[in-house]
């Protein structure tokens, strides 16, 4: 056997090898629940949901997310974009795409990627099905962000996490808690890094992305009716409180899980498409919290959508 066949062998070998992990630890089971339900809530959302106009769906991908690549010299002149400039390269792919599919592509990669994220800090089958079948689930078949890039930029190494978890840091910046010192510095080194390069391709950024969060989102009271975020809904001063409490133990743990559920208590605004994101270290520390969650979520809100559905029917 000559080395080229040898080293195919081995390959082959090593695939074998991880799918049949993958296999045995529940994540191939995890992934096929993940796109699944992915499907079925795209799925309700272009044939239910959208066409008999019981709510707008995709409304951000519409007008922001597949079209901000196309203003790549100033991402800025896109309406409702909030976003550091990169993160308009990132989507270069959806802006050449139908918008379905550009949908439907990103939900099965976000789905799929908190079922990673999921097994790789300890969760199991179980716990995703929890996730993918919750409300949240649901509502990111209506109004997909683009959450997944952060949830990204905490599954790839450390010292890349920065770029992608800067794309939206109100979601999961938190993680960096749970960084070594020598990640830490790496990811920063990194980071920094962008940055300067960003400064040179989109100038003095800051400031225009700061005139696209004044205009679009800080005098929008939409944004204030489905805010989420434990700060707006505690006392400051509690919510504070509980993300520094869970925080330091994330820092001492250094624990992935409990550092994205500290940042929720500190970040100012929490739609409920980027709950999902949090519903992650609640399922995993209290599944039967999550549980009850999940089905009062139900209760509430998926009985006001199937009245609607059969009264427009």
């Amino acid at each position: 056997m000559c080395g080229n066949e040898r080293h195919l062998e081995e390959t082959r070998y090593k695939i074998l090898v991880k799918i049949t992990r993958w296999s045995q630890s529940g994540l191939l089971a995890s992934i096929f629940w993940a796109l699944a339900m992915a499907v079925v809530w795209w799925s309700v959302a272009a044939l239910v949901i959208g066409p008999l106009g019981i709510a707008p769906i995709w409304h951000d991908q519409e007008v922001d997310f597949t079209q901000a690549p196309k203003n790549l010299d100033n991402p800025y002149e896109t309406p409702r974009y909030v976003y550091p400039p990169w993160t308009a390269v990132l989507l270069i792919p959806f802006s050449f795409m139908p918008l379905p599919l550009a949908v439907l592509i990103q939900i099965c990669v976000f789905f799929v990627l908190l079922a990673v994220l999921i097994h790789r800090y300890g969760g199991n089958t179980g716990h995703v099905i929890l996730v993918v079948t919750s409300y949240w689930a649901f509502d990111n078949g209506l109004e997909l962000n683009i959450d997944w890039l952060p949830v990204l930029g905490i599954l790839v190494p450390a010292f890349l996490s920065g770029p992608l978890l800067l794309t939206k840091p109100q979601v999961a910046l938190g993680v960096w808690l749970s960084y070594s010192r020598k990640q830490l510095i790496r990811a920063a080194n990194v980071t920094l890094a962008l940055l300067a390069v960003s400064f040179i391709l989109w100038d003095n950024w800051p400031e225009a992305m700061w005139d696209s969060l004044q205009r679009w989102t800080l005098t929008d009271e939409y944004y204030d009716q489905f805010n989420l975020a434990p700060i707006a809904l505690l006392p400051v001063p509690i919510s504070l409180a509980i993300g520094a409490w869970i925080g330091w133990h994330a820092f001492k743990q250094r624990s992935v899980i409990l550092s994205l559920l500290a940042w929720m208590f500190f970040v100012p605004y929490i739609p409920t498409y980027t709950m999902i994101v949090y519903f992650v270290p609640i399922t995993m520390r209290l599944p039967f919290l999550a549980f009850i969650i999940n089905v009062t979520m139900w209760i509430i809100y998926g009985g006001v959508i199937l009245f609607v559905v059969l009264f427009r029917l």
